[in-house]
Formats: C-alpha cells, structure tokens, sequence
C-alpha cells in the first residue's frame, strides 16, 4: 500500500526526488525530470459524464466528449486500483493572489 504525502515543500520534494531516483539534479543544482512522451496538452482527450444538471451547461464536441456514467464508474475503480499501491504527492494548490477571489 502506498503513502500519501501531501503539501510538502520544495526542499522536502526535491529531497524524495532524489531519494527515489525520480529526476536527476543538474549541474547548477535544479532538478530535471524527463515526462516521457507525453509532453503537451490532450486537449482531444477531455471527457464528462453525461448527466444532469451538467450535461446542460457543456458545449459538446470534439473536444469535451461525453462519457456514459457506467464507463466513468469502471475506469475510476480501475484508477484505485492502481492508485492504491502507489505513493502519492498531493499539493493543494489555487489560481490567483487575492484570498478573496482566487480559485482553488
């Protein structure tokens, strides 16, 4: 069974990083990580339960794609599944400065 560690800081990551041989550490002293093939953007890959109220509000298309309820419900225990037996790194994160208006 995996951990979950989560809001860790830089030095903390940097540090496990390096512990588990999960990115190397350049000359001026950054960590360098390789995301394999998949390096951009899946804009095509972008799917939503087709349910209420939601599928109102969604320009359907090429792009955001509907997904039955039953195949959503397979692939998120498929997720953890696999989720289960690893560690984990999670930090919660938000868009904007202004505590009042930014988005988490």
């Amino acid at each position: 069974m995996g951990t979950i560690q989560r809001n860790l800081s830089y030095d903390e990551l940097f540090e496990l990083e390096v512990k588990n041989n999960e990115g190397a550490v350049s000359e001026n002293g950054t960590m360098m990580v390789d995301t394999g093939k998949f390096t951009g953007r899946s804009p095509k890959d972008k799917y939503f339960v087709h349910q209420k109220p939601s599928f109102e509000n969604i320009a359907w298309g090429k792009i955001n794609q509907a997904m039955a309820p039953e195949v959503f419900d397979e692939l998120y225990d498929e997720v953890i599944e696999y989720l289960s037996g690893k560690d984990l790194y999670v930090t919660d994160g938000f868009c904007g400065a202004n505590e009042k208006t930014r988005v988490a």
